[in-house]
């Protein structure tokens, strides 16, 4: 199961939740990490939901995990446009991105990779129509 934790309150709430879930059968929660997502979720939520699994038991899959030093340079308690990663990681960081990840070429992400992508590109194949 995935989650981007928008949905975590506090930690009782979130461990009566997994612990829920468990109780149906789930063990592992997949657990959305990335600059994207801190554009909508602080990352407080996403802390919250790992130490509530942590506490029932439940097993983490932190996607995408390497983006956590990021994120911790920022307040964790608001969100955070990605012009804010730029103005400290560098102007390139959005460009640098894919090389860290996988990623799935969806709005709002494609949004933001249409500043510099050239135009009518094929973004599976990188080629583009004439």
């Amino acid at each position: 199961m995935e989650t981007n934790s928008a949905w975590f309150v506090d930690p009782g709430q979130a461990a009566d939740i997994l612990q829920e879930l468990q109780s149906v059968g789930v063990h592992t929660l997949l657990i959305s990490i990335s600059p994207f997502h801190n554009a909508h979720i602080p990352f407080a939520r996403v802390k919250g939901v790992i130490s509530a699994c942590r506490q029932t038991g439940m097993q983490v899959f932190p996607w995408v995990n390497e983006f956590w030093p990021n994120l911790e340079r920022l307040d964790s308690h608001t969100i955070h446009a990605m012009s804010e990663f730029e103005a400290i990681f560098g102007k390139d960081y959005l460009k640098r991105i894919p090389d860290r990840c996988w990623m799935y070429w969806q709005p709002p992400v494609f949004g933001d990779y249409t500043t510099w992508l050239p135009r009518n590109t094929d973004m599976l194949t990188g080629t583009q129509a004439i």
